[in-house]
């Protein structure tokens, strides 16, 4: 057996012990079952000890660094290494899952242009400021995968409840105003078959803000959410609202930025593993919350993000039309597509985002000024 658990010597104890209480050790014979016995045990065994560690050092930011340095070299010790000659593009797509194309509610990811859709392994973020609608954009690209039969996983850090899901989510889904939805929650969410059906495959995680990190994050991910089966795509809602890392309190942000998106980035592309889909949000830097396009600059607290982001899209808001959110959406960045892509977007009251024409933007706009000057004469 050990030889074929090259990179995971420092487990081989713990393996064996897994190995010895099994019924069906005997059934473990042959080298490729033995080979995914034992990264299946190591994925289980880095997040078991990243989340041991987490909790254990979380007052000793130096022996936590050096504990974490310490397992990432047992990771890396067993990353695969591919002869080239050896691979194959089919094999390879078939893999990572990055074949298939994962659908979307916003119609400019949706343009052939931009990709026509998401790909598993992308790490997409969403950018807005406080009331534009990350919360409301990010359900309403749960609802599309889950009307494809998608497998969801959002985790909701902090300004979320349970019962937001409940009256929202319907809403989206029959395209019916909040208002009536949440008159009558357990007709429309309980008992709606179309509702229920969709919910078979969104879990949802609700949290308190600053109460977990992106490390346990991850590891409630791989230790308790996904030991079944796993997910298309992991929704986090939103980075600002993650705790802190040791050593991040007194302000050193763009590292805090730094560790928490590489983080993410392993959970869209875990080592071995078929890749996910990972939708973020984040808000822009405080001067821009009024302003109807958000460049790419606007993201805040770390550049990190905008290296790591695959697509980055920015939720502009019009502070002058004030009877509807509205505002400019626009594709800021897009590693695999074209970028600088916009449109002009209402937010309606069932949750959807809408999008109209310049025309009737410039319209929306007028319409408010002219109930400014008769605000103004009153």
């Amino acid at each position: 057996m050990h030889a074929y658990l090259n990179g995971c010597h420092i487990m081989e104890e713990e393996i064996l012990k897994c190995l010895h209480q099994c019924n069906e050790v005997a059934a473990i014979d042959e080298v490729g079952m033995l080979q995914t016995f034992a990264k299946a045990f190591q994925t289980y065994y880095t997040s078991r000890m990243v989340y041991k560690f987490e909790i254990e050092y979380r007052d000793d930011p130096d022996t936590l660094v050096k504990k974490l340095s310490e397992l990432k070299e047992v990771s890396l010790s067993s990353m695969p290494v591919v002869r080239a000659s050896d691979a194959r593009y089919a094999d390879v797509v078939a893999r990572e899952g990055m074949g298939e194309r994962l659908p979307s509610a916003c119609p400019l990811i949706m343009q052939p242009q931009a990709g026509g859709g998401w790909r598993k392994g992308q790490i997409g973020m969403v950018v807005a400021a406080p009331g534009a609608g990350k919360s409301l954009w990010l359900m309403n690209e749960a609802v599309a995968m889950l009307r494809e039969g998608k497998k969801v996983v959002y985790f909701a850090l902090g300004d979320l409840m349970e019962s937001d899901f409940m009256e929202r989510l319907p809403a989206i889904i029959h395209n019916k105003l909040f208002l009536e939805i949440a008159q009558d929650v357990e007709t429309w969410f309980d008992k709606d078959e179309t509702v229920q059906a969709l919910m078979k495959n969104l879990r949802w995680v609700v949290v308190p803000a600053g109460t977990v990190d992106a490390y346990q994050v991850r590891s409630s991910i791989e230790v308790q959410i996904l030991n079944e089966e796993d997910a298309d795509c992991i929704i986090i809602d939103y980075d600002g609202n993650f705790a802190s890392k040791p050593g991040t309190e007194n302000g050193n942000m763009y590292f805090a930025g730094q560790e928490l998106y590489n983080v993410v980035s392993s959970i869209a592309r875990p080592v071995g593993k078929p890749y996910r889909l990972v939708l973020i949000a984040s808000q822009p830097k405080n001067g821009v919350w009024e302003e109807e396009y958000l460049p790419l600059s606007c993201a805040a607290e770390s550049s990190k993000k905008q290296h790591i982001a695959d697509i980055m899209v920015n939720i502009g808001k019009n502070g002058k039309i004030r009877d509807m959110g509205a505002g400019i959406m626009a594709i800021v960045k897009n590693r695999r597509g074209q970028s600088n892509l916009t449109g002009y977007y209402i937010r309606e009251g069932t949750g959807r985002f809408h999008f109209i024409n310049k025309l009737q933007y410039k319209a929306l706009g007028e319409r408010n000024n002219v109930r400014d000057d008769e605000d103004g004469e009153g």
